[in-house]
């Protein structure tokens, strides 16, 4: 696979790897995927137990409005 980026994401993307010790820059976009597919992979679990715990309650939240209070109170976390 080959990606084009524009000079400041190329010079960004060096920068990184460097300072993240990576050999390559390459090493650290492909560290960047894969942190990413384990968020995915995290967040598709989270979403399938809050299907598994809505469906074996009396909720009368729906999983949008769950996943939205959730969201709204990560934010006022950080």
């Amino acid at each position: 696979m080959s990606i084009t980026l524009d000079e400041d994401l190329q010079e960004f993307v060096r920068t990184q790897a460097g300072r993240g010790g990576f050999t390559t820059p390459d090493q650290y976009v492909s560290d960047l995927i894969r942190e990413q597919q384990t968020i995915e992979l995290a967040r598709q679990e989270l979403n399938e137990m809050i299907h598994e715990g809505l469906a074996a309650s009396d909720s009368a939240l729906s999983h949008e409005e769950v996943l939205a209070d959730l969201r709204t109170r990560a934010r006022a976390a950080q």
